[in-house]
């Protein structure tokens, strides 16, 4: 039986990178802060280009045993380091609690765990993604919004009884968002 061994435990948190992802995304393909995402064609902040984006995840090889079964599942969701150099955000660098999300006014002041903002106190995202393909230690995935060289931190499969929250409720500003997003329409 394949094994793996697991980081030690220690009085700080210690991570290490399971792969990394790689696609054609880079930092500077993306419009500035504070600009309309959908303004761009290119690039996964693109609402309406993001959910086609194909990335591969490299995993490490010798953890490819524990991709063993995966290929089972249609979606799985990743988990990744956002604060890496890839992403070109504040690593260990002081930022705003605060702030309107996308830079627009018109949107609440809101504090960061209130947004999906991927500059954090600890730079952990997930999405969930389509599994496309998986080959020996890569996954092939569709929808998977970071960066080329991006570290990946863990993958689970999806599981739509446990993952899914019909009756989930959202604010009402992140619905104007999503719309803002997709129509270029800003709310009133």
């Amino acid at each position: 039986m394949a094994r793996a061994k697991q980081s030690a435990k220690t009085n700080g948190i210690v991570i290490k990178p399971i792969g990394r992802v790689r696609n054609d995304m880079k930092p500077d393909a993306n419009p500035p802060p504070g600009s309309r995402m959908a303004d761009s064609g290119k690039g996964w902040r693109n609402p309406a280009s993001f959910g086609e984006a194909v990335s591969d995840i490299i995993f490490d090889e010798e953890l490819a045993d524990g991709l063993d079964g995966i290929e089972e599942f249609s979606h799985v969701i990743v988990y990744f380091w956002s604060g890496d150099e890839s992403a070109k955000l504040p690593s260990g660098e002081d930022f705003n609690l605060k702030f309107h999300p996308a830079g627009r006014p018109e949107f609440p002041l809101l504090g960061v765990f209130a947004t999906r903002c991927p500059v954090r106190p600890n730079s952990i995202c997930a999405t969930t993604v389509e599994l496309v393909e998986r080959k020996d230690n890569v996954l092939r995935v569709k929808g998977l919004d970071t960066y080329d060289g991006t570290p990946v931190l863990d993958i689970k499969p999806y599981l739509p009884y446990y993952d899914s929250k019909p009756d989930a409720r959202i604010a009402g500003w992140m619905s104007d968002l999503a719309k803002w997003f997709l129509t270029g329409q800003v709310p009133t």
